[in-house]
């Protein structure tokens, strides 16, 4: 019950005073919430700037992606031309070691049927062998089964003395190895159109050129013999007899040129190719040496790449992956996550 003593509020002040209360918690809430859009505003701003960063490393990285590409023909042929001249060096060295292990197991076989001619009963049925060509003019003259008898006799002896005579005649016997695989590299000047020239690169030391006269015969030797060959019939096949066969070295590894240039072809040059560089198909001391040989072929500028600038050499020089982009680093870079954005 009211006290009639107390003073009376108005109900339009009490009204009022509502409306105030209600401004300050307006004005309290806005200020918390400018305080938190000032606040994602400057974390945007941080974020857009560490993205720029971002965007700016990527187009680094295109830059570097571009010359990188731009380059990429020159240092295919570059990087050709070294692993061509690797494998010639190792297949050159291949041919020299095959040929010195025949040349010793030749010695070693001859002296080791020397040694078995040495001994009395032996060298007594060299004797008789050697002496049926004497008798062999009269063999007509005698009685069938006479003649029958001699020949079934000096047919023991010849089989008693095959393994000795065929030490002694020098027949390479195959070398107790694996077989391995060596490169003929064939190129045709120009890629496209009328050829001009063909080029035949052996991994044969150039020097054997000047030594043909004085070199004693070797798989090296053979096998520069056989190319020049397969180069004169080549000549022949496709309607340029007289094309002139000349010699030069590339990189030290003789080399044997075809010159067609004044010539009108017949037909495919590498297709008329098939078959003769197979060079040592019927070559038994390759068989013996456990070597086969393929023709590869390859364009004119990876026999002679264009000049490189130093820088090119300079990143050629290097490791293969070193100096290139690392692709975890570009990942990395594209991947990168965006400040706040998990906020």
């Amino acid at each position: 019950m009211m006290n009639p003593s107390e003073p009376s509020t108005p109900g339009l002040l009490a009204a009022l005073e509502s409306v105030s209360s209600w401004r300050e918690a307006q004005e309290e809430e806005a200020a918390t919430q400018l305080a938190e859009v000032d606040a994602e505003e400057v974390r945007l701003t941080d974020a857009i700037a560490d993205l720029q960063k971002q965007i700016d490393a990527l187009d680094g990285l295109r830059e570097q992606i571009r010359t990188r590409t731009a380059n990429l023909d020159q240092k295919e042929i570059l990087r050709s031309h070294r692993a061509l001249m690797d494998s010639l060096q190792a297949d050159r060295h291949l041919l020299e070691d095959r040929a010195a292990k025949l040349q010793e197991q030749s010695s070693a076989d001859r002296s080791r049927a020397q040694t078995m001619l040495d001994d009395p009963e032996l060298a007594e049925v060299v004797r008789e062998y050697e002496g049926f060509a004497k008798l062999e003019e009269g063999l007509a003259k005698l009685p069938p089964s006479y003649r029958k008898a001699i020949e079934e006799h000096h047919g023991a002896v010849k089989r008693r003395l095959r393994p000795i005579l065929e030490l002694l005649e020098g027949a390479a016997r195959p070398l107790d190895t694996h077989t391995e695989a060596i490169s003929l590299v064939a190129s045709v000047d120009p890629v496209e159109g009328p050829p001009q020239a063909l080029a035949l690169v052996l991994p044969v030391d150039s020097g054997l050129y000047y030594e043909w006269g004085e070199r004693p015969d070797d798989l090296s030797s053979q096998l520069a013999y056989r190319v020049v060959a397969a180069a004169s019939e080549l000549a022949r096949r496709v309607g340029a007899p007289d094309a002139p066969i000349t010699f030069t070295s590339v990189d030290g590894n003789l080399t044997v040129q075809l010159w067609l240039g004044d010539h009108e072809i017949d037909g495919d040059l590498r297709e008329s190719a098939t078959g003769l560089l197979d060079v040592t198909a019927d070559a038994p001391d390759f068989g013996a040496a456990k070597i086969e040989v393929y023709a590869l072929w390859l364009p004119p500028s990876v026999l002679s790449p264009p000049e490189s600038d130093e820088d090119l050499e300079d990143e050629l020089s290097m490791d293969q992956h070193e100096g290139e982009l690392d692709p975890d680093s570009v990942d990395e870079t594209i991947n990168a996550p965006v400040p706040g954005a998990d906020s």
